[in-house]
């Protein structure tokens, strides 16, 4: 089975390498070696969306390798919280809350770790387009469920009421 998805990659790396944009020869490689049709269908006739509330990227990560979230190259967009590193969740309440004002007032960008190569005006316009797919998913007809994963401590139940109220608004 090892030898078997080597060579897929190989075939991938193969079929790919003439793209000269990074960004666009990685999404086709995740393409060819990721794609399944019966998943596309899937997704595309999917009635809900899955966002991930954080507290580091592997929430998202888990939801997309157990098949729950598709995968970018199947139009998914990317929400805030994807991978941030927070473990305040009151903090994550008040974005919220709040249409995400203040999101970059004194950011610690270390909490960033995937984004950490970009500078302050890059990194901007990326979270800019990140909360405006969050607030679209949250105006959607779909049904819509967050998930919070914390695996050094579970939030006092008031904070969790208050951010689902929040997030019934």
């Amino acid at each position: 089975m090892t030898n078997l998805l080597h060579a897929k990659m190989f075939i991938c790396k193969f079929l790919t390498f003439w793209i000269m944009s990074k960004k666009n020869r990685k999404l086709a490689r995740e393409f060819l070696f990721g794609f399944s049709f019966t998943d596309y269908v899937r997704f595309k006739n999917a009635n809900y969306h899955i966002v991930s509330l954080g507290d580091s990227c592997l929430t998202k990560t888990l939801m997309v390798a157990t098949g729950f979230k598709p995968r970018r190259f199947y139009g998914e967009k990317s929400c805030p919280f994807d991978l941030c590193c927070s473990r305040n969740f009151n903090r994550i309440t008040e974005l919220i809350e709040n249409d995400f004002e203040g999101f970059f007032n004194s950011i610690d960008m270390d909490k960033f770790p995937h984004d950490e190569k970009f500078n302050f005006v890059h990194f901007k316009k990326r979270y800019e387009k990140r909360i405006q797919n969050f607030l679209d998913i949250e105006q959607s007809n779909k049904k819509v469920y967050y998930i919070y994963s914390n695996y050094s401590s579970v939030p006092d139940t008031k904070d969790i009421t208050k951010l689902y109220e929040v997030l019934k608004g």
